[in-house]
């Protein structure tokens, strides 16, 4: 798909990564958004792979059991599916802060079909949700078409859109619809599942994430006070709540929109911040 423009990688507000951070087509999913590794976001961003994600759901596995965690393949083979596709859920997510978006899929993927074969509607959504995200920041032939179909399953799948599940669906679907080079939609799912513009209907501990979102979709869009208008709301919306990783959405989004106004001396504290928090 088309690049979204302006473009920043989150990676970019080291000193080293400055370059590609500056690319104007560079896509999107190398922004970094849900805290995923400054350093495979740069491989991304370079056109390189990350390989780092070769053997990534043994290793995973490894780490974890070392820490007494139990095994994916104990609970395999005593077909304890529910500790199993939650445990699959968990792992998919220590994937995805760590940037490894074919561990991310694969796990995702074999977590989806035990929700399916246990019934339950809650876990296909997360499921879903995950494979989604993955699918849409590894970005190859199709991935943004599937990404998006991924997501709007687990819309469907999920309760209701104020449920944990329905929210962790919203963001799928809005990342995927914004990668995809759809502002407009992604604008649409938030804020339906925010409750309105202000995201009033949203618990506070996910608003920064939401506004830089939605300040990466007014960017897309061309609307840069629009864009400026939301990096301020994640700002106050992570003073607030004093939470690491939301604060580092919020100066990620104020860097993004003083990047796009030019100032990129201004910008670079915020990005910096946001990368030192991501990490």
């Amino acid at each position: 798909s088309a690049p979204i423009q302006p473009a920043v990688a989150r990676a970019g507000a080291t000193t080293s990564a400055a370059p590609i951070a500056m690319r104007p087509s560079v896509r999107m999913r190398a922004t970094v958004r849900a805290s995923m590794r400054p350093g495979s976001v740069l491989e991304v961003a370079a056109g390189g792979e990350d390989h780092r994600d070769a053997g990534g759901v043994g290793r995973l596995d490894d780490l974890a059991v070392a820490r007494g965690a139990p095994r994916l393949g104990d609970l395999r083979d005593a077909h304890r599916d529910d500790g199993l596709c939650q445990l699959l859920l968990g792992r998919s997510q220590v994937a995805y802060h760590r940037g490894q978006l074919g561990t991310v899929i694969a796990l995702a993927t074999e977590a989806g079909t035990v929700a399916r074969r246990i019934g339950s509607r809650s876990l296909l959504s997360f499921a879903l949700a995950f494979e989604a995200q993955g699918t849409a920041w590894r970005g190859g032939p199709r991935d943004d078409e599937r990404a998006v179909a991924l997501a709007r399953g687990a819309v469907e799948y999920a309760s209701d859109l104020d449920s944990w599940s329905g929210r962790t669906a919203a963001t799928a679907l809005a990342t995927a619809t914004l990668l995809a080079g759809d502002p407009v939609t992604c604008r649409e799912m938030l804020t339906d599942a925010g409750g309105d513009s202000r995201l009033t209907r949203l618990q506070a501990s996910l608003r920064p994430m939401w506004h830089e979102l939605l300040c990466a979709a007014a960017l897309a869009a061309g609307e840069l006070p629009e864009a400026q208008r939301r990096a301020e709301a994640a700002l106050v919306a992570a003073d607030l709540i004093d939470l690491p990783g939301q604060r580092a959405f919020a100066e990620s989004a104020y860097g993004e929109v003083l990047l796009a106004r030019g100032e990129v001396a201004a910008a670079m504290p915020y990005l910096r911040a946001a990368a030192d928090r991501f990490r």
